[in-house]
């Protein structure tokens, strides 16, 4: 029998709300209740995810120098119900590429050190880490720009600032797949 994996959102009667990740072994459905009793207290939770691997959620590197631009991202990708890891710099995110293997990597452009374009080319020239999907994000949205994405092999190329509902998408399309 396989555990289902949910995203949930939960509120003691205190009125802490706190999120979790827990497995089933039994189908629940999006938006609905239950609760449980955690020593003293009365848990009241809401599943808000389901995950459509039964073994484990997927987890995306956000490298981005920006703070704002990695908390709007990193804030999306955990709505969706995914495990995020954001880090500042190209070589931050190869540090941590070892010990954290992601599904998936969003990557920005402008950087300061090695660019965005710089690191993807790292990533798919190593034969370790060229089959992660990799999702360049960047104020620079030329013609030019997108191509040179494709150059360096980045599987999409998203303007920011970056739509929501674009990046969930494409995020879900290229974990897939």
């Amino acid at each position: 029998m396989s555990r289902e994996i949910y995203l949930i959102n939960s509120q003691q009667v205190a009125r802490d709300l706190f999120r979790y990740s827990c497995k089933f072994f039994y189908k629940l459905a999006p938006d609905c209740y239950f609760s449980f009793s955690l020593g003293n207290y009365l848990i009241k939770s809401i599943v808000i995810f389901i995950s459509e691997n039964t073994e484990i959620m997927s987890k995306v590197l956000v490298v981005d120098d920006s703070l704002t631009d990695r908390r709007v991202t990193t804030t999306y990708l955990e709505q969706a119900g995914l495990n995020v890891l954001d880090v500042e710099s190209a070589e931050e995110a190869l540090e941590k590429l070892g010990q954290y293997q992601p599904n998936l990597i969003v990557l920005d452009v402008v950087m300061g050190g090695k660019s965005g374009f710089e690191l993807c080319r790292t990533l798919k020239a190593d034969i370790t880490t060229k089959g992660i999907p990799v999702i360049l994000c960047s104020s620079k949205s030329t013609e030019a720009d997108k191509m040179w994405g494709d150059v360096v092999g980045a599987d999409a190329y998203l303007a920011k600032p970056v739509d929501r509902e674009e990046l969930i998408g494409k995020v879900q399309q290229l974990i897939a797949s």
